[in-house]
Parts: structure tokens; sequence; C-alpha cells
């Protein structure tokens, strides 16, 4: 399984451990695990339109972060739901940066029942390490 929810941190948050092969992977993992506590059925989000995603930080950790948020800010600003297609995660003289091109398509109550709503990713708690080959993250939401 890509990614673990943690069931009952307390009432207002939720919180998962995403897990990848590389940081590609694990950047995918916790952007899906995030969908899924977000919708009953993560799976009815279709691919209709696409947009990119670049971000720089300096950290890794915080890189991560900021990833999870813009998935967040685009539900919440323009009304979509979206999953990253194709990412990629670099490292450049210890600064991190990725860039993520991500599909999805407009909030359709019909089809997309929320369980929750994630208010915002938190740094309580984040981190993202690699423990022998694979590449996990520790990560709370605020819903």
């Amino acid at each position: 399984m890509p990614f673990e929810i943690i069931d009952g941190m307390s009432m207002a948050d939720a919180a998962f451990i995403a897990r990848g092969k590389d940081l590609a992977e694990l950047f995918v993992s916790g952007a899906r695990a995030l969908l899924s506590i977000m919708l009953h059925d993560p799976e009815s989000v279709m691919a209709r339109e696409s947009l990119h995603i670049d971000l720089d930080r300096g950290d890794l950790d915080i890189l991560y972060y900021g990833f999870l948020q813009e998935f967040l800010f685009y539900k919440d600003a323009r009304g979509l739901l979206l999953v990253p297609v194709r990412i990629e995660v670099r490292e450049r003289d210890g600064s991190w940066s990725c860039s993520c091109e991500a599909a999805g398509e407009a909030i359709d109550r019909t089809r997309h029942v929320f369980a929750t709503d994630v208010k915002a990713v938190t740094l309580h708690g984040l981190e993202v390490r690699r423990e022998g080959e694979v590449w996990t993250a520790r990560t709370v939401v605020d819903v």
C-alpha cells in the first residue's frame, strides 16, 4: 500500500504515512492520500483538464508540504480536484524543487462526495525521510 491513514489522532486532525520507492512516487502517494481523506471515492476524479505546478524550496520537508498545499489551494480557490500524473523531484546545491503535471476536474457534488474537508497541511510532526530502500513521509492535516 503506498499510503496508510492513521486514525484517532484527534477530532480536528487526520494523519497519514505516504511511501514511495523514490521521491516522485512518495509525492504522488501523499497527494493520493490527501484526496482519499477528502473524498469517499477518490477514483471518481476524472482527468478532464491538466495544469503544471513548479515549486522551489530549500528543504525537502518544506517542498513536500508546499506540494500538498498546492492541491488544497486548487480545491479551495478554483474548485479543482487534482491528481499528480507526472512529477520530478530534484536537489541541486542543497535546495529542492519539483515539477508536476497534474490532472483533474472541477468539483461535481453529484459525483464527488466529500468525507471531510481538509483545510490545511500542518507542519506538526511533518517528516520526510528515507528508510532503507523506501522514502516515507508522515503528514498531519487539519480537517
